[in-house]
């Protein structure tokens, strides 16, 4: 009633209600015995979710606000108390943290990143930045808070039979799924039946029901004929982008900077007229685009925008989708990953951060790659990689295109494809540098910092022809 927002307060209270519910349950699971004769009496095991809403700056770290103080701001102590509270809180219940900024037309900071933190450390949830009521209807309408207890995948076509799915929290699922080819090797089109089977309700023992999906699975290059080979696609539809008013960051939230959206698509600045946004692509493999079959061949890398004051090492790694990296420091310390630098960005001498648009060709860079390799993306902020792998835990930490390596575990870029390739900029579409083109975007501060503002347009890289995404499978979510 003072003023101000005490997150701090607010976890440990559910931290509190947990722990209640769990003694609760283990108490009533005691006194109703087991269900068979020789066995344990067991409590049920809840899954538990906290929705956090708020404006996304904590202002009250248990402390009275001066009422002759009409400045409400966040301070040092706000930001560790709740970041402490939420990791005692999943640490103490393995709650999912949920949290939903609502950010006003009068909200002049938008970087509230606070609560991407929280979630980071609390071990699982979700961060959403919402700008309307409607958003936040569509947005918590479409969380998958209800026990999914079983998956499983069937190919019609090959008549495998189900195959169970790989479940992660939150509802998410993952499996590989074999395809049935046509003539010459061409993937043809499949039909996969998922079905999903989750507790309607917390009774005990709690009913189940089931619902199915049939979907019909294709390879992007027939589909779109991008030219990249047959990539199965069974995440979310591309989209072009030129289809949108705005562009979103991985995490949902609007990007307000419509520089990066201005350079692909938009009006005298566009120089990728017909690019489309691919979702969720972390991971990337090595073909040869002439058939040649020759041992290696070369790949174009083109620094095609910066806004970067950063003057950084842009290169790739190679590994195995089995067997990835346990963290971003082993990435580019370990030799086995292969660790190559493209180019530094700082190269270019550019006297401003606001360097926008590089004519094609002037940064760029061919790379000598074998065919078949599965290759991520790396930043390193400010850092050259001989000064990172000599002081690795000084300075700023590698980003990278497989969002498991980032710290928090958060994505750094957005990916786009186009086919018709760079233009000059304006609505002349003469083209430059012809299609395929791959579009790399990366956001070079941490999202898990304070210090983001998440405009996704600090270094954008256009790959040519010989790069194409690597999905692992089926990989669905809600």
């Amino acid at each position: 009633s003072g003023g101000g927002t005490n997150f701090e307060a607010s976890f440990l209270k559910c931290e509190e209600l947990f722990v209640r519910q769990d003694v609760e349950d283990r108490d009533d699971a005691e006194e109703a015995g087991p269900a068979e004769e020789g066995e344990e009496a067991l409590a049920p095991e809840r899954r538990k979710a906290v929705i956090f809403l708020s404006d996304g700056i904590p202002t009250a770290h248990g402390v009275p606000r001066d009422l002759a103080d009409s400045n409400i701001t966040q301070s040092a102590a706000d930001r560790e108390a709740t970041i402490a509270a939420a990791e005692e809180l999943g640490a103490a219940t393995a709650a999912e943290l949920y949290c939903y900024t609502i950010v006003t037309e009068d909200t002049d900071d938008t970087r509230f990143t606070t609560l991407p933190h929280c979630v980071a450390v609390s071990g699982g949830g979700r961060h959403v930045t919402v700008e309307s009521a409607a958003q936040l209807d569509a947005e918590m309408c479409g969380e998958s808070l209800v026990e999914v207890i079983e998956v499983t995948v069937e190919n019609f076509t090959l008549g495998t039979g189900p195959v169970p799915a790989r479940l992660k929290p939150g509802g998410y699922f993952a499996e590989l799924v074999p395809v049935a080819t046509g003539t010459g090797g061409a993937l043809r089109e499949n039909e996969i039946l998922v079905t999903a089977t989750a507790f309607r309700e917390s009774l005990s023992p709690p009913p189940a029901t089931s619902e199915s999906i049939v979907l019909k699975v294709v390879s992007r290059a027939r589909s779109r004929n991008l030219g990249f080979g047959d990539v199965v696609d069974a995440q979310k539809a591309p989209a072009p982008v030129a289809d949108m008013s705005y562009l979103e960051s991985p995490m949902g939230s609007r990007i307000r900077d419509s520089d990066l959206y201005d350079f692909l698509v938009g009006a005298a600045a566009a120089e990728f007229e017909d690019a489309w946004q691919l979702f969720g692509l972390e991971t990337f493999t090595t073909y040869d685009p002439e058939g040649t079959g020759a041992e290696s061949f070369e790949i174009a890398v083109d620094m095609a925008f910066s806004e970067a004051c950063y003057k950084s090492d842009i290169g790739y790694i190679v590994v195995d989708p089995d067997d990835l990296p346990a963290s971003g420091a082993e990435a580019l310390t370990d030799e086995s990953y292969q660790a190559k630098v493209v180019f530094h960005s700082g190269d270019f001498n550019q006297e401003t951060c606001d360097l926008g648009s590089i004519a094609a060709g002037d940064a760029r860079f061919l790379v000598e790659v074998p065919p078949g390799e599965v290759i991520v993306f790396f930043l390193l902020p400010n850092r050259r990689l001989d000064e990172y792998r000599s002081l690795p835990h000084r300075g700023n930490q590698p980003l990278f295109t497989l969002s498991a390596l980032n710290p928090g575990g958060f994505a750094q870029t957005l990916a786009f494809v186009s086919d018709g390739g760079r233009t000059s900029p304006g609505p002349a579409l003469d083209v430059v540098t012809p299609g395929p083109q791959l579009i790399v975007a990366f956001e070079d501060v941490e999202i898990a910092s304070r210090k983001s503002d998440q405009d996704f347009s600090d270094i954008v890289l256009a790959v040519s022809s010989g790069v194409a995404p690597l999905y692992p499978g089926l990989l669905c979510g809600n």
